[in-house]
């Protein structure tokens, strides 16, 4: 396994079941590569890479399944957020100096979330 990088990218959250199948897929794919490997028990050199071949694969399936972990946890985040906003009144006391009295909150649709 190479050096990894994070990147950041949006999709709309219609698609995030998508693409979080898509990367379970290719650590499944992933592992299933890895349970056609055969090792033998020589002391050799081609042991040796044989086992450091599989620990590499195995680091970057358990790397993928910590962003997939992340993206999850990152959604029931955002669903419990959302949750608790739509259940609060819709009128509420803020001691926001620039609020005028009686003019309600109104949240940006524009928000972002981070998965």
């Amino acid at each position: 396994m190479g050096q990894r990088i994070s990147i950041q990218y949006t999709i709309d959250i219609d698609d995030l079941e998508t693409e979080v199948d898509r990367l379970l897929k290719s650590v499944g794919q992933k592992l299933k590569n890895l349970s056609g490997c055969h090792l033998n028990s020589e002391l050799s050199l081609k042991t040796l890479e044989n086992i450091d071949e599989i620990r590499l694969a195995l680091a970057s399936a358990d790397a993928t399944l910590q962003d997939v972990s992340a993206i999850v946890n990152g959604y029931i985040s955002y669903k419990a957020s959302d949750a608790m906003m739509s259940s609060q009144p819709e009128e509420e006391v803020d001691n926001n100096p620039t609020q005028k009295p009686g003019q309600k909150y109104e949240e940006s649709t524009d928000t972002e979330y981070s998965f």
